[in-house]
């Protein structure tokens, strides 16, 4: 880490077994960090104590927490449910590669796998299924899930092309039928803006442009503008805006939308942003931002959405892409209320990042395998 832009003494580095990339989740009152591992599953304390570790036979995707407590985990070929404590309780066996963390969804969860999204019960049974190749195309190898979100008791996807970027985003029933879709489209991000709407980007071959619809399809309003973003607890939006085009010195800005689609604030931040930003218990935005150094002898598609980013690290193992990785500059940034944006610390030489954490009272960051986690309030 670059001494000179590190925060005096408040970083906390946590060192653990995590695969560096996928979800991870944060114990209850901060006590501990559980992380994707090669092997299952690891807790580690901010002392850097492991606290518990589970061997599930293989590689570990990524975490999510159902509302009753229990951890889910997603290995390359099971569903796994944990209690806080680490001891699994339950397992479900698929024979197709699973591509995405588990999604809770009611007292089941959502599955996603190369080609196929699986509803599961409570007790690991498929209450349906839906084939992704049906609306992406026969000739797709695998699908890339951008996210799962549950809306309004519908299920909606935002799925695209490994190979090609080219995906839709989907609304599926509580029966797995399709509601509506939209068109294909270079997708590149897409979450919830409201209990029926959600906003999605489309950027790549000349196109760029943001759509919040409901799961009907009815378009809201649309931005010449788009990047990931949140929803806050006011109901304004906050979006990491830029292009996947751009090249590596264009910047991106923390632009904030009420929720009707009218700007009304803009920040200059600096990088490009491959996750959204999280909201933290002292009201501040926290969020991560890359750029790949300059090569004067690279084409300026070396720096497209085209190059493997290090959210997809995971992936690319399941597609056993054996490229060599690609290594980043990445900045660590908080956007206190009507302030600029601050650079709180920076990193060299990254070859993959996860996405940032607001725990009840620090903010989680990922440099490579390591958590970076910064006390607030």
């Amino acid at each position: 880490m670059n001494s000179a832009s590190q925060p005096s003494n408040e970083l906390i580095r946590v060192r653990s077994d995590y695969v560096g990339a996928g979800a991870y989740v944060v114990l209850p009152g901060d006590s501990a960090i559980a992380v994707n591992t090669t092997y299952g599953v690891q807790a580690t304390g901010l002392d850097g104590k492991v606290k518990w570790q589970v061997d599930l036979g293989e590689r570990c995707i990524g975490l999510a927490w159902q509302a009753d407590g229990v951890l889910l985990a997603n290995t390359l070929h099971a569903t796994h449910q944990l209690d806080a404590n680490g001891t699994l309780q339950n397992t479900t066996q698929t024979r197709h590669e699973i591509a995405h963390a588990p999604v809770p969804w009611g007292d089941g969860m959502l599955l996603a796998t190369l080609t196929r999204l699986y509803a599961l019960d409570s007790d690991g049974r498929v209450r349906w299924k839906y084939r992704l190749r049906d609306s992406l195309g026969e000739s797709v190898r695998a699908v890339l899930i951008l996210g799962v979100h549950v809306i309004n008791d519908e299920v909606v996807v935002g799925a695209v092309d490994y190979n090609s970027g080219v995906g839709r985003v989907l609304v599926l029933d509580l029966e797995g039928e399709v509601r509506w879709q939209s068109d294909l489209g270079p997708i590149t991000s897409f979450f919830p803006t409201g209990d029926d709407e959600f906003l999605y980007t489309l950027s790549g071959y000349g196109r760029f442009e943001s759509v919040c619809c409901n799961s009907s399809g009815d378009v809201k309003w649309r931005l010449p503008v788009g990047g990931p973003g949140l929803r806050l607890d006011d109901e304004s939006l906050a979006i990491l805006v830029g292009n996947n085009e751009s090249p590596t010195w264009d910047n991106w800005e923390l632009r904030m939308f009420m929720k009707d689609g009218l700007e009304f604030s803009s920040r200059l931040a600096k990088g490009h942003c491959s996750h959204p930003p999280v909201e933290a218990a002292d009201g501040s935005l926290y969020f991560t931002s890359f750029f790949k150094p300059l090569d004067p002898s690279e084409s300026r598609l070396d720096y497209t959405s085209f190059v493997p980013q290090p959210v997809f690290q995971a992936f690319d193992y399941l597609m056993r892409v054996k490229a060599a990785s690609h290594q980043y500059d990445v900045y660590y940034f908080r956007a206190r209320p009507d302030e600029d944006v601050e650079l709180l610390f920076e990193d060299t030489d990254s070859v993959a990042f996860g996405p940032t954490v607001a725990g009840e009272n620090h903010v989680f960051f990922v440099h490579n395998k390591d958590h970076l986690v910064l006390p607030i309030g």
